[in-house]
């Protein structure tokens, strides 16, 4: 989205000499430390929600909010985390239009209505409600944590969520009886979701390593596969 609004506003950045600066959290850090300390021209910045609440970029006068974000929630149908597509909560709105005027007077432009804005969430639901948990529940029976429910979660999870991590995990052939097995200390050391990490190991198993690292490479984040325009399916 970021890169082709950058497009879209390629023309006029040029005819009025604006600098477009697109900043989000993918990028080297060089680039991001240029957006924060570049003080040289006008700049247009095209950010992620990164640039929400986490830095204050001097000489903003004023933020355009699209009213989304994308965060880490459960695919039912794909069976992983994923970064979607969402409404922001009222609370992100008035987080977003702080950005503008921090150093100076501002303004902010919402791209949704005022009967909208009345439906928003007032707050963004906690990660921990919205994403499967197995991934984390591993991370802990591998650093030895035997009692999930007594924990010190900073917000505790459901039982019926730890419940249905651990089954996922017993399918997996992660753990047996609750007890963590050696595929599964393999996949613990994996930085990725337990389906992903069992989906690699399988792989090896059956001589197709590199096939299996590029499926799981494809699916870990974003949805791999792009999907024509309704107007052409329908052609």
């Amino acid at each position: 989205e970021i890169l082709r609004t950058q497009e879209l506003l390629k023309t006029y950045a040029e005819d009025e000499q604006i600098a477009l600066m697109p900043l989000h959290g993918e990028m080297p850090l060089e680039s991001q430390q240029r957006v924060l300390t570049d003080k040289s021209s006008r700049k247009i910045i095209l950010a992620t929600n990164v640039a929400e609440t986490s830095i204050t970029i001097d000489g903003v006068t004023a933020v355009v909010d699209s009213g989304m974000s994308r965060i880490n929630s459960f695919d039912r149908q794909l069976g992983l985390n994923r970064l979607n597509l969402a409404r922001i909560s009222r609370a992100a709105a008035d987080q977003r239009a702080g950005r503008a005027g921090r150093t100076s007077s501002g303004k902010c432009l919402r791209l949704w209505t005022a009967n909208e804005h009345l439906g928003l969430s007032e707050h963004t639901e906690p990660e921990i409600t919205r994403v499967e948990l197995s991934e984390c529940v591993l991370q802990l029976l591998d650093w030895g944590e035997s009692d999930l429910t007594a924990f010190g979660w900073f917000e505790a999870p459901t039982a019926s969520a730890l419940a249905h991590a651990l089954a996922l995990l017993e399918r997996l052939g992660a753990i047996h009886h609750g007890l963590l097995t050696p595929q599964g200390k393999r996949m613990a050391r994996m930085p990725l979701q337990p389906r992903l990490a069992r989906l690699i190991i399988e792989g090896e198993s059956l001589g197709q390593l590199r096939r299996a690292t590029l499926c799981a490479a494809l699916l870990s984040e974003r949805d791999p596969i792009r999907r024509p325009p309704e107007s052409l399916t329908a052609q």
